[in-house]
């Protein structure tokens, strides 16, 4: 019993942010290959956004952002939203941090060792 109640809750928070973390990175990774998106005229616009929809991986990863809300919206019925909303952004951030540091070469300073320890701090006085 102990297990479908931590599944249901907990469970359903970390498969949100595991959807959304991987269509983040996915996207992000197609992005990053297509360069900055270009405002110039609305067929500027167009000629970049259909190879980035015609990307399989591009497409199962803007599925998996949409898809997330579900295993959310579990959670959130079981759970007080002043627990699961900061849960799923906190740990969104500190998956994603790490993943587009190593990968995409972002930076990383002394600011953002002391931002992922304040939320590290924040998970653990909002589940007190």
């Amino acid at each position: 019993m102990a297990i479908k109640i931590f599944l249901s809750t907990w469970g359903m928070i970390f498969l949100a942010v595991s959807l959304d973390v991987f269509g983040a990175f996915v996207v992000k990774m197609k992005l990053n290959e297509m360069g900055a998106v270009n405002f110039g005229s609305v067929r500027i616009l167009v000629s970049y956004f259909i190879p980035l929809a015609k990307s399989p991986l591009t497409v199962i990863g803007a599925v998996s952002i949409l898809v997330s809300p579900i295993p959310y919206a579990i959670a959130l019925s079981r759970m007080e939203v002043s627990i699961v909303y900061p849960m799923v952004v906190a740990l969104t951030s500190l998956i994603l941090l790490p993943l587009t540091i190593i990968f995409f070469k972002e930076s990383f300073s002394f600011y953002k060792v002391i931002g992922i320890l304040l939320v590290i701090f924040s998970m653990y006085f909002l589940t007190k």
